[in-house]
């Protein structure tokens, strides 16, 4: 039924106003109006939020190797929790009720319950790509196979669960359920990297770098390299 996607026009038309930001130190790129025009008025907030975060830091002339966006880190995952966690969970729990119960994946789901981002990358797809934990550490990137390595789904999904959520997506009526069935690998992989990337901006005793920053903004709104996730998503 595609819910709500263009609601509020005003007020979306007002931050988008704002989240054209010229290229600036941040290297910071707005979603573009296609998706812009899709995602939720407080998802919008969030990515706003974020940008401006990321460009006071910018201004103050902070060294990339020792400035902490966390701050804008954050604010960018509850970008991806209310555009993607939350209905993504509300409507598979919807549909388990009428096929064979609130649970897969190892996952027991109910109305009240939390969700993370970190749970969706398993029901996705059987493996992807994610980030090594040691290169996260580092002030700055490693190149290719420093910074990646293969890891596998969760043991507790199994081939029914597989079954129920290749149902569910398919008769799911949300711009993710083309995402999530026909690129699956490649969605699990940017969620998995989201989740990771988020996680160390909510942990006090980890530091969000720059370059951390930066990777975690393409792989949700996109660059010139990558398309991110909300317009893999809404076909921007």
């Amino acid at each position: 039924n595609n819910r709500q996607y263009a609601d509020q026009p005003h007020r979306q038309q007002s931050f988008a106003h704002f989240y054209r930001p010229q290229r600036g130190p941040a290297g910071c790129r707005a979603v573009g109006d296609s998706v812009w025009f899709c995602i939720q008025p407080g998802t919008q907030q969030d990515l706003f939020a974020a940008y401006k975060n990321a460009q006071m830091i910018a201004a103050d002339g902070a060294d990339p190797h020792i400035a902490d966006y966390s701050e804008a880190g954050i604010r960018l995952g509850f970008a991806v929790e209310k555009e993607i966690v939350v209905p993504f969970f509300r409507d598979l729990y919807e549909f388990l009720l009428t096929h064979g119960g609130p649970e897969i994946g190892g996952i027991l789901m109910g109305p009240s319950k939390k969700y993370t981002i970190g749970m969706v990358p398993s029901l996705l797809a059987e493996g992807w790509k994610t980030l090594r934990p040691d290169a996260l550490k580092q002030p700055s990137p490693g190149e290719g196979s420093a910074l990646y390595k293969q890891t596998k789904a969760n043991r507790q999904v199994g081939s029914r669960d597989r079954n129920l959520m290749s149902e569910f997506l398919d008769q799911w009526e949300h711009p993710m359920s083309a995402c999530f069935s026909q690129q699956a690998k490649q969605a699990a992989a940017s969620i998995d990297q989201i989740s990771r990337l988020r996680n160390l901006s909510a942990h006090g005793e980890s530091f969000l770098y720059q370059w951390h920053y930066d990777l975690l903004r393409e792989l949700i709104v996109g660059s010139n390299q990558r398309r991110g996730l909300f317009r893999q998503i809404y076909g921007g």
